[in-house]
């Protein structure tokens, strides 16, 4: 497994994603996945407070609970545990902004006694409120570094302009600020990218390219990537089989279906799977990248590890990168 350093940790640069833990995925099989995973090198466990918060009957914060009962059981050591706060409530259909100081504590809170830790290795708000002031959000993540409750810090569906304003204000204050971003960013592009929002939850930011590489490289501003596999949507559509209606909604475009033709062809020639070849595209970015994977099972998560390792010859990558 290959490592990326953000904020001077060295992560792997495939991260276990666990929204569906606790939901559509049980325990027994989600510490199963836990246990492959860090067994194949692994050491990024990635979930949020509000994860899972909209399956039917699910106890609240269904994946943190079910990661914690995991490191009560099998122990912390050598793992990095990213988790996120201050997400609006998963049932208010208002969507009422929940990016406040007081928010921020009450979540910090829950997230620790969740997952039975002292400490979170990196703490991301979930979401922003552009018209909210950036001043009083970052005091509240100050004071709870400085009481010991949060080691990093990131942001998670923030725009670069706004985590650049609230880093100046962080350095003003002779602090360190957001130290990477998590954001949508898969090698298909979805309806917001491709300029179709269809999402009534306008809150979710995706990377664009034009707009955001130039100041990532500059920075060297790590990005972790949430729906980097894009819903499956390249073995989806290689399969030929009818896609499921949110898949085609979100990716099913004709630039993505000729990506995925390419995807497709240089798996052929790696001899590995066509996802591996889409996550390992966003490995050679010039800046560091981790991959957020939500595997259901053991074969979607070997099936994905195979990206963990795979380096694309330049001639490969550049056929990957065209779209006519």
């Amino acid at each position: 497994m290959k490592f990326v350093k953000i904020a001077g940790i060295e992560c792997s640069r495939i991260v276990l994603g666990t929204g569906k833990f606790g939901g559509a995925v049980d325990e027994k099989v989600a510490f199963a996945l836990m246990d492959a995973y860090i067994d194949a090198g692994g050491n990024v466990i990635d979930t949020a407070e509000v994860y899972g918060d909209w399956f039917p009957g699910a106890e609240k914060s269904p994946s943190e609970k079910c990661v914690g009962r995991y490191l009560k059981q099998r122990g912390k050591s050598g793992l990095v545990i990213f988790t996120k706060g201050a997400h609006y409530r998963a049932k208010d259909p208002a969507r009422a902004s929940r990016v406040r100081p007081e928010c921020i504590r009450e979540d910090i809170g829950k997230s620790l006694d969740n997952l039975f830790i002292d400490c979170i290795d990196f703490y991301w708000l979930h979401r922003d409120d552009p018209a909210y002031p950036v001043e009083p959000i970052m005091d509240a993540l100050f004071e709870a570094q400085d009481q010991g409750l949060i080691s990093r810090i990131g942001a998670s569906n923030w725009s670069l302009e706004r985590i650049e304003e609230a880093n100046r204000y962080a350095a003003a204050c002779g602090r360190t600020g957001f130290e990477a971003t998590q954001t949508g960013y898969a090698y298909m592009k979805n309806y917001v990218q491709m300029g179709m929002n269809k999402d009534p939850d306008t809150t979710m930011l995706y990377f664009d390219e034009k707009r955001d590489t130039a100041y990532c490289i500059e920075h060297q501003f790590p990005v972790v990537a949430y729906s980097s596999q894009a819903n499956g949507y390249i073995t989806k559509y290689l399969s030929g089989k009818e896609l499921p209606e949110k898949v085609a909604r979100s990716y099913d475009y004709p630039m993505n279906r000729m990506r995925a033709k390419r995807a497709g062809k240089v798996a052929m020639e790696l001899g590995c799977s066509p996802e591996a070849v889409g996550l390992a595209y966003l490995f050679t970015r010039l800046f560091p990248v981790c991959a957020i994977i939500g595997p259901r099972n053991l074969e979607q998560l070997h099936s994905t590890l195979e990206a963990a390792d795979l380096e694309l010859p330049d001639e490969q990558k550049t056929f990957l990168e065209k779209d006519e």
